[in-house]
């Protein structure tokens, strides 16, 4: 395993501790990842940001059950139904969402069924790693939160 790691670091330019388990973990799940630090061989910094990226991204997000999910979206419906289906401004709405883009809670999307039926991309980060919403559809509702209270209220 050991003489894997070495040549495997070595083919990519890196020193050989830097593809720890998690790193490992990321080239396995994501063939983009693999194919960016095989592109920015010889540029460290380069690297060093994708290594970096890679061990925010690999914080597990919190697995929640399908009926866990469900009960949740089902509470959100209500609370928005109660609302009149309210949503938020525009700028409110992408003030929200540029907040998730920085976040480090934002993940990928697991593979169950709940997300696949909801058409989630699998191809970005989508969904908030503490509460399971899709932060796309979270942030237009005036009825919702962030989980993590970084939302604030928008004043035109």
């Amino acid at each position: 395993m050991e003489l894997n790691r070495a040549k495997l670091a070595s083919q990519l330019g890196l020193a050989p501790q830097l593809l720890n388990d998690r790193v490992l973990h990321k080239i396995a799940e994501d063939e983009l990842f693999l194919h960016h630090l095989t592109v920015t061989k010889g540029h460290p910094q380069l690297q060093e940001i994708l290594l970096k990226e890679a061990l925010v991204q690999d914080v597990p997000m919190a697995e929640s059950s399908t009926r866990e999910l469900l009960r949740r979206a089902a509470a959100s419906l209500t609370r928005w139904a109660g609302s009149g289906f309210s949503r938020v401004a525009g700028d409110e709405y992408r003030l929200r969402l540029e907040t998730c883009r920085t976040c480090e809670h934002l993940s990928f999307p697991p593979t169950n069924l709940v997300y696949r039926l909801a058409r989630t991309s699998e191809q970005e980060k989508t969904v908030c790693g503490l509460c399971g919403c899709d932060v796309r559809r979270k942030a237009w509702l005036s009825t919702e939160k962030c989980p993590d209270g970084r939302w604030r209220a928008w004043k035109p």
